[in-house]
């Protein structure tokens, strides 16, 4: 009897070592319900519930739902590290992206939570490290992880760059952070979702460079406007261009005319030299009218003169007069502007619509800026 209850005692034993060593040394292994149970899909609705500003033990539920069908999965314990840098435990959020890392070290978004707690902290040269060790690494196919999810190495090195540039705006590095959104912008890497965010902190960071250069509150009342004035096109042209190379330098006294009704005008100085310069026209009753909209049709006169007076190239002001047809339908040759708008046109200053160009249409500071911006890059 005492010897069948010791071979009962020994199998017993066998079976609890043999389940436990079957799940993983304790670590307990889910069955799939069906065929949309699976860690990825687990992985994703976590992710999307944390990026919309949801529930975060919600989301917490499906990563751990994730790992808990594979345990293995790295991007289930990132996942992880999301919810805790979203509860604000950033000790254990460290945890877990290093976890994910120890099972796919090429895991990129653990690189960039490492680097958005960096940033947190205040420690951006770990955070630029991290964003760039993120934007150097590609989701190999070995890992069985591109397999799974899709190539998603597009989507994290867009997230990675929009962070990288947001870390140089908060740390004050705003040359750093226009040229990262501004990359971001034009590339076709960058995925849309980011590209239009970039476009946001592009418009954010410009401001903020306008009000450090001290201009007075006159010029700085026209930062975010959607439709921008004669007098402030004349105000913003004068600072954001080299202003002694864009304006001509030998005045004959047809240009000196007086100008009526500048007298109280803010930005007096800058009117009077573009009209000198004939970059801004003044109708014969010398009547310049700076509180009206200024129009594209203007902007584009007003750099191609620019141009030609920083290039001593008055050529250019007739480079596109034998034209016998336009490009556009809204534009005919003999429009006024026409050399102009051609000018801004083929040198990719400004991107008109399939068709139109918009010669009297107005525009906007952002719009604007975004034109002078590929203006420097062609003064460079």
């Amino acid at each position: 009897m005492r010897k069948a209850i010791v071979l009962m005692m020994i199998f017993a034993s066998i079976c609890f070592l043999t389940s436990f060593i079957g799940c993983g040394g304790g670590a307990k292994v889910c069955k799939p319900a069906d065929i949309h149970d699976t860690p990825e899909n687990h992985y994703f609705g976590g992710r999307r519930t944390l990026e919309k500003g949801g529930d975060a033990e919600s989301a917490k539920v499906e990563f751990d739902r994730a790992l808990c069908l594979d345990p293995t999965f790295a991007p289930a314990l990132e996942g992880l590290g999301m919810y805790y840098c979203k509860i604000e435990d950033y000790t254990s959020a460290k945890t877990q992206f290093q976890l994910a890392l120890a099972k796919y070290s090429n895991w990129i978004p653990s690189y960039i939570g490492l680097a958005k707690i960096a940033m947190k902290e205040g420690n951006f040269a770990e955070a630029h490290k991290n964003f760039d060790t993120a934007l150097g690494l590609e989701l190999t196919e070995e890992s069985g992880i591109v397999d799974r999810l899709e190539n998603r190495t597009k989507d994290f090195h867009s997230e990675a760059t929009y962070f990288k540039g947001l870390a140089y705006q908060k740390e004050g590095k705003y040359d750093e952070a226009d040229g990262i959104f501004s990359k971001m912008r034009e590339s076709d890497d960058i995925s849309d979702d980011y590209k239009e965010k970039a476009i946001v902190l592009w418009n954010e960071n410009k401001a903020t460079m306008i009000k450090q250069k001290k201009l007075g509150a006159d010029y700085e009342s026209i930062i975010g406007k959607d439709v921008i004035t004669r007098q402030e096109l004349s105000a913003i042209l004068h600072n954001e261009l080299p202003s002694d190379k864009i304006y001509k330098m030998r005045l004959d006294k047809e240009m000196m005319r007086e100008i009526q009704d500048i007298g109280n005008a803010w930005a007096k100085d800058a009117i009077q030299k573009a009209v000198e310069s004939k970059m801004l026209a003044l109708p014969p009753n010398g009547m310049f009218n700076p509180d009206e909209k200024a129009t594209k049709g203007d902007l584009a006169q007003f750099l191609m003169i620019a141009f030609a007076n920083m290039n001593k190239d008055e050529s250019l002001l007739e480079k596109y007069s034998d034209l016998k047809e336009s490009p556009f339908y809204d534009v005919p040759p003999l429009h006024p502007a026409f050399n102009g708008i051609m000018f801004v046109t083929e040198s990719g200053f400004m991107t008109p619509a399939k068709g139109t160009f918009g010669a009297s249409s107005s525009f906007s500071f952002n719009e604007l800026f975004w034109t002078l911006h590929n203006v420097h890059k062609n003064l460079k």
